[in-house]
């Protein structure tokens, strides 16, 4: 097995691992959700916040997600940075399959990345007003370090799947 082919299958790892994390950690946020939405029913009412864990979990969940996010964010930069200057000239049509398949997963990635940009988004207009100690900007710095790096995979997938044209 050649340099390249385990770098993509490195690659077609870390995207499925970081897919299935995300997903857990909006399965997760979801959950938060309908907690967040009972403390502010509870709050408009004024009556006494029953929920005291809600703080704690949530900035718990941020802070593992920020972490996912610095571990990807820094490993497709360095993976675009390797390919661009010794991978690129090494792609062969026999790794198509594998180039073909880090794409696919990549664009399920990229859908969880919406669906977490969609929570982050429902949570604060619930969570907005309430007296709660969260952490919205490390869960917007998140989404936005997301972003960045999904596009920096689909824009590395592209310009792979462009050697087999």
């Amino acid at each position: 097995m050649s340099n390249l082919e385990k770098k993509l299958h490195q690659m077609l790892n870390k995207v499925q691992d970081s897919n299935a994390k995300l997903r857990k950690f909006n399965e997760r946020l979801k959950t938060l959700f309908n907690r967040l939405s009972e403390i502010s029913v509870q709050y408009k009412r004024k009556m006494p916040i029953t929920d005291k864990t809600f703080e704690k979990d949530f900035c718990k969940t941020i802070e593992e997600i920020r972490v996912l996010s610095d571990e990807n964010y820094n490993f497709w930069g360095e993976i675009r940075s390797q390919y661009y200057s010794k991978y690129e000239k090494e792609l062969k049509d026999e790794h198509r399959f594998l180039v073909k398949k880090i794409a696919l997963v990549s664009l399920d990635f990229t859908r969880q990345t919406d669906e977490l940009f969609t929570l982050y988004k429902r949570l604060q207009i619930v969570g907005k007003d309430l007296p709660l100690r969260l952490n919205w900007w490390l869960l917007e710095s998140c989404n936005q370090d997301f972003f960045k790096t999904t596009n920096r995979i689909l824009f590395l997938m592209r310009d792979m799947e462009k050697q087999y044209v």
